[in-house]
Formats: C-alpha cells, sequence, structure tokens
C-alpha cells in the first residue's frame, strides 16, 4: 500500500471497516509489526544487471537502469517505505463458553457467596472446558480469517505457538534476537509442561 491512491486507501478502510462491523462479534486485539523495507536487496538486483553484457551493450537500456535505481532511492529515502504485518488475536475465556448447565443452577450462580461454591461444584471438567473453548476459539478464527480474505488483496494464515513466542519478544525487547529454536523452547519450558 506504500505506493498506493487515496482512493485504494479509501477502499481497503471502508472494506476493514464493513469486516469488523459485520463479522467481528467478540473482543480481538490487533497487532502491527514494522520492518524495513530490504531496499539495498530490492535496488541490487537492478544495479547487478548494470554488469551484463547485454545491458553494457545497450545505452538505453543501461541509462533507463540507472535513472530507476535513482529514482527508486530518492522515493525510499522521501517515502521511508516499510513492511507492515497485522496480527488478529483471538481471545476465548471460559465464561465465554456455554455448556450444558439448568438454568436454576445459573441463577443461583450469581448470588454472591454461594454461587463461588455452586460455580466450583458444578463447574466442567478442564477437559471439557478446554475443548469447549479451542472450539470457540477455531470457529471465531475461521470467521476472521472469511471477512479478512473479503478484503482485496489480504491474506490470513494462523500463527503457531513459537511464532508468536517470537513475536512477543521481539515487541518488547523493540529488537529482532535470535533466541534459539522456539520450539524447542516451548516444549522444556517447565511452565508451559505443567498443564
Amino acid at each position: 500500500m506504500a505506493l498506493a491512491t487515496d482512493e485504494e486507501w479509501a477502499q481497503k478502510a471502508e472494506a476493514f471497516q464493513d469486516f469488523v462491523n459485520t463479522t467481528v462479534e467478540f473482543p480481538i486485539q490487533i497487532y502491527s509489526t514494522t520492518q524495513a523495507f530490504p531496499a539495498d536487496e530490492y535496488v541490487g538486483r537492478y544495479e547487478d544487471r548494470l554488469s551484463d553484457p547485454d545491458v553494457k551493450s545497450n545505452e538505453k537500456l543501461q541509462a533507463l537502469i540507472e535513472h530507476y535505481v535513482d529514482w527508486y532511492d530518492r522515493e525510499l529515502a522521501q517515502r521511508q517505505m516499510t513492511i507492515r504485518d497485522h496480527y488478529v488475536l483471538i481471545p476465548v475465556r471460559p465464561e465465554e463458553v456455554r455448556y450444558e448447565r439448568a438454568s436454576l443452577l445459573e441463577k443461583l450462580a450469581g448470588i454472591p457467596v454461594l454461587g463461588i461454591l455452586i460455580q466450583i461444584v458444578t463447574a466442567p471438567p478442564e477437559e471439557e472446558e478446554r475443548a469447549a473453548m479451542l472450539e470457540e476459539l477455531d470457529e471465531r478464527r475461521r470467521r476472521v480469517e472469511r471477512g479478512l480474505r473479503g478484503i482485496e488483496g489480504c491474506d490470513t494464515r494462523p500463527v503457531d505457538a513459537a511464532e508468536l513466542t517470537r513475536l512477543i519478544a521481539e515487541y518488547w525487547t523493540g529488537t529482532e534476537i535470535e533466541y534459539g529454536d522456539p520450539e524447542q523452547v516451548l516444549r522444556t519450558s517447565p511452565v508451559i509442561n505443567k498443564s
């Protein structure tokens, strides 16, 4: 979108607004990252072409490539182009998941002190609660994916725990740090394995 027109920006903003207003009926968080555009790598391909025999033998092509490289360097300096990645975090809390319960117990659960005891006694098994939350999370994820893919030029993919861990670490440290193999760290972490 760095080179998009005002009209293109307006269309994307309207499509995103429509997505949020019609698809999202639950809380979400949007997390965006920014990284420098790899201009040297991109422009380097054109600069490498200047040494090719076919370009050396064609002055007009050589001048065109040189002009493009100069123009692109100026554009990058002026626009300060970056690459943005956007992440949608979709939480599910246990109280958002409905279980098969009698309505009388639900009413009693609202009474102070007595309600806490009723909630403890009637709470579903941990495995059932986890399964219900995962099912709800999967449904929410599918809805968000459908909504975002409906925006022209948007694509989505789930982020696994290892990549999410890396992203969070980079966010809080403000730098890209090599932490080793995040999947290995997650497998051996005593906090994560205690579930």
